[in-house]
């Protein structure tokens, strides 16, 4: 684990990277399905002002009910300022769901 001076130095690196890098052709951004952070925001915010929109992946949504997940999911694409048809990927790592809707937008993105 790195120490909070060294993770500190960080950002200007990652941001050099995702801004400038032309090899790099897609960004997977993993948001919890369940709490929107404003880090998260401002992540989202930041990649769409340079040009590199991300693939929303909702983490943990098999902690959410089937009634809840609409709601959720609409929830996270409205609070991380997506626009209308931009989609929030659900995605269980315990269950599997969303694996290969992840696979196909990947695959799509990296052709384009």
């Amino acid at each position: 684990m790195a120490t909070k001076a060294l993770a500190a130095r960080w950002p200007p690196f990652i941001e050099q990277y995702l801004d400038g890098s032309e090899q790099l052709r897609v960004v997977v951004v993993l948001v919890e399905s369940r709490v929107l952070s404003e880090q998260d925001r401002q992540t989202i915010a930041w990649l769409m002002s340079v040009g590199r929109p991300p693939i929303v992946v909702a983490t943990k949504v098999d902690k959410l009910k089937m009634s809840d997940r609409v709601g959720a999911l609409r929830r996270l694409q409205e609070g991380l300022g997506l626009v209308e048809g931009a989609e929030v990927i659900p995605y269980s790592s315990v269950t599997g769901e969303g694996r290969e809707r992840l696979w196909a937008v990947l695959k799509e993105r990296i052709r384009t």
